[in-house]
């Protein structure tokens, strides 16, 4: 699920990016949000794969 929601937003950016010149507003600015929107899909899809791992791993016994 994590590697799913990180693909699909970096084909969003993707997206914005080549077809960024044709976009109302400052593109650094846009930019600089996609960037940030995709730097935040990263560390979900970490956390997502890190909370599948311990799930996966089972109950912890010590």
């Amino acid at each position: 699920a994590g590697a799913c929601a990180v693909a699909a937003a970096e084909g969003a950016s993707l997206n914005v990016r080549i077809n960024l010149d044709g976009l109302d507003g400052d593109p650094s600015e846009i930019a600089d949000r996609h960037d940030r929107a995709l730097e935040r899909a990263h560390a979900l899809g970490r956390q997502v794969a890190e909370a599948v791992e311990v799930h996966l791993a089972g109950p912890a016994t010590g």
